[in-house]
């Protein structure tokens, strides 16, 4: 009686040791992707040890930080593509997305002021961002049959036109962008003639796009 009481003490000893082995590792791996999230906000704010709070600091001064640090930003997801960590096409999406969270934080401080609701939802967005560009992954499973050049390609003629109507673009330099687009489309649509993008195929397209 006195072994088997022996045998669960120790199976129960060994058991309790690896959750705490396991959960030991878990939040180790969650202090070192803190530390490069801390590391990117450092890099692009200069402010490691309290990032969230100097981007609160920003906006209650009516600053737009975002905007500011947009060079640094995609420096740092180019840096990472030279490097390997990141593949061509996460690291347009990841410069896209900033550059549409920029928009909204002009948006939000036209008036030179943030409320509460606008600095949080900023807040989410870039600590989504800075989290994606952690993990060198958006975590989605690229659609490599679906034609994406030519599925935008009226939206990219619309906002080519609207840039030349608003003076933005010469109407010369705006059909050369739109006929450099459609080529695109036709080099895509050459690519997909077996049905699939290849990897080499696609970061060629993100490149050119």
């Amino acid at each position: 009686m006195n072994n088997l009481s022996s045998l669960f003490a120790a199976a129960a000893f060994l058991a309790t040791a690896s959750s705490a082995n396991a959960q030991t590792q878990q939040n180790d791996q969650q202090s070192r992707q803190q530390e490069r999230i801390n590391s990117i906000f450092g890099a692009l704010f200069g402010d490691r040890s309290n990032s969230s709070g100097s981007l609160e600091s920003q906006w209650a001064s009516g600053r737009t930080p975002l905007a500011n640090q947009r060079a640094q930003f995609d420096s740092r997801v180019d840096n990472d593509v030279r490097s390997g960590g990141l593949d061509q096409r996460t690291a347009v999406r990841l410069k896209t997305d900033y550059a549409e969270l920029v928009q909204l934080e002009l948006s939000y401080g036209a008036d030179r002021q943030f409320t509460m609701q606008e600095r949080r939802d900023l807040s989410e967005r870039y600590n989504a961002l800075t989290q994606i560009l952690t993990n060198q992954s958006y975590g989605d499973e690229y659609n490599t049959q679906s034609p994406d050049v030519a599925e935008g390609q009226s939206e990219f003629i619309a906002r080519v036109d609207a840039s030349i109507a608003s003076r933005r673009l010469t109407r010369v330099a705006g059909n050369r962008i739109k006929a450099d687009y459609r080529l695109l489309a036709q080099t895509e649509a050459n690519y997909l003639r077996d049905g699939v993008l290849d990897a080499r195929e696609r970061d060629d397209l993100d490149a050119r796009l």
